[in-house]
């Protein structure tokens, strides 16, 4: 009797091994199967913004400085051409060309007045595009918007500030000689929009 209670843990015994080789080997193919199916290379191009102001890249590293808009054009009957009195208005229009621009954008231009107090020769007025979507959304802050149609369609827009001469107390003065960027800087940022 002793036998057959030995004979059978041994039996046992040996079918639990069988099962534990028979898992091991199932385990290992199943595994380098599965690993070997696995291909890990992935790429995606990813959207980028594009934007050139009056044709100049402002990604470049050739514009360290920024983009100069000098010219202001004064529309003035009382004084000779090149001279600006009180009273006179004017405008500095230039282009944003989102061209190989891949997503919408929102973009805000912030207008930093460098004149002070009495000192103040030019007053800024305004701050218009030609697609209409240019928000004041702040104190000398405009904010616009750049679709992907507009993109797709190659949408130049024109944008366009307006300024006044506003001091009375000083006589015909010759701008020859100053830029706008001694009376103003800007401020533009772009962000991408998901509307």
């Amino acid at each position: 009797m002793r036998d057959k209670k030995y004979n059978k843990k041994i039996g046992i015994f040996l079918l639990v091994v069988f099962c534990f080789v028979v898992l091991y080997f199932c385990s290992i193919h199943t595994y380098m199967s599965y690993e070997s199916s696995i291909d890990g290379a992935l790429s995606a191009d990813i959207a980028g913004i594009h934007i050139a102001i009056d044709g100049k890249d402002i990604l470049s590293k050739d514009l360290k400085d920024g983009v100069t808009l000098d010219t202001i054009n004064w529309n003035v009957s009382h004084t000779r051409d090149g001279k600006v009195a009180p009273g006179a208005v004017g405008n500095v229009t230039f282009t944003l060309d989102p061209k190989d621009s891949d997503v919408a954008f929102m973009y805000t231009f912030t207008i930093n007045e460098k004149q002070s107090g009495l000192e103040k020769l030019l007053k800024f007025n305004n701050f218009s595009s030609d697609n209409g979507n240019l928000t004041k959304t702040g104190e000398n802050e405009y904010t616009g918007l750049v679709t992907l149609d507009d993109i797709n369609n190659g949408k130049v827009i024109n944008i366009t500030m307006g300024f006044e001469f506003s001091d009375e107390d000083i006589e015909g003065s010759d701008f020859d000689d100053s830029n706008l960027d001694d009376y103003f800087s800007i401020d533009f940022k772009a962000i991408q929009y998901n509307g």
